[in-house]
């Protein structure tokens, strides 16, 4: 090997490591199952390897990572068929010692009021939410990966997540008041 092809792969290996955490973080935001997520972020990494050649500015890393990403699932969604966002946790985690049971309960009613909510979005809401959640990005990384400004991925992320308020609102009050009339 040349050490120029070299000294890419170790590149390549060195950005893999950094952002992997990340990247498996979005894409498992956005399917239902961990051995879908793994083989979405395999196939990520894949795609991104075969153009690591073509030089980059180093801020421009993370934004063309996450549109592979992006691609990425929405092609899995297209080739499946499925649109929605899937759960944020396809699990509640599993108790602590001494975790309070009716706490656990009253968590994993709140993720699921959540999941519902955020399925009420739209796809471009519940990629937004999912980008920044599960990616951890910050809305200045979020701006060149949606082509937006920084202050406007704000202003659709605060829209977005009062949606997702309003209609987990909505929801428990009408669960309360359907609990109140039942005799």
């Amino acid at each position: 090997m040349s050490p120029n092809i070299s000294d890419e792969l170790t590149d390549f290996a060195a950005f893999y490591d950094a952002t992997l955490p990340q990247v498996y973080r979005y894409v498992a935001y956005r399917v239902a199952d961990t051995a879908t997520a793994e083989d979405l972020t395999s196939a990520i990494f894949e795609n991104a390897l075969r153009a690591w050649n073509q030089r980059r500015k180093p801020e421009a890393l993370m934004p063309w990572l996450f549109r592979i990403a992006r691609n990425t699932v929405f092609s899995h969604y297209r080739q499946n068929g499925r649109r929605e966002l899937v759960p944020l946790e396809a699990a509640a985690d599993l108790p602590g010692d001494g975790e309070d049971p009716e706490q656990r309960f009253l968590e994993a009613e709140q993720r699921r009021r959540a999941r519902q909510a955020l399925q009420q979005l739209n796809r471009r809401e519940q990629d937004l939410i999912a980008l920044k959640f599960g990616s951890g990005m910050t809305n200045r990384e979020l701006a060149p990966v949606l082509g937006l400004s920084e202050s406007n991925v704000a202003v659709l992320l605060h829209r977005a997540l009062h949606k997702v308020q309003a209609v987990m609102e909505t929801r428990e009050h009408t669960e309360n008041t359907e609990r109140s009339l039942r005799p």
